[in-house]
């Protein structure tokens, strides 16, 4: 079985992992019982609840991992990622500063979407 899921956007991640991990507020899925999954067609009818099987469970330890790695990943301001750059471009690091900027596109990193900071603070750690 291979599950593969796009989004358009770090919200619509976020979002849908809400969803699977249930209510951020830690309430569970009140149609969710133990040893019984609720199954989806694939135009979002529910059908019949069928006795969890190992494939199922595998497919929910995995929603799980990407549920926690969507709530875990950090969100950076502008502020955070001038600073982080501002401290490689004094220690003498400013082509790389400017090749990270560049790397998205812009020249300025005032022009860079927030949602691209992680990853910015991501290649900065990297340098």
């Amino acid at each position: 079985m291979q599950i593969v899921i796009t989004f358009e956007n770090l919200e619509e991640m976020r979002r849908f992992a809400g969803e699977l991990a249930g209510d951020v507020k830690g309430k569970a899925d009140s149609k969710k019982t133990a040893g019984v999954v609720n199954v989806k067609t694939e135009t979002g009818k529910e059908t019949k609840e069928q006795p969890e099987t190992e494939e199922s469970k595998a497919v929910e330890d995995v929603e799980d991992a990407a549920a926690d790695a969507a709530l875990e990943e950090k969100v950076y301001t502008l502020e955070q990622v001038r600073a982080e750059l501002g401290a490689l471009n004094k220690a003498g690091k400013k082509a790389e500063v400017q090749a990270i900027i560049q790397s998205f596109g812009v020249d300025k990193l005032s022009k860079i979407p927030v949602g691209k900071y992680a990853e910015v603070m991501a290649k900065a750690g990297e340098v």
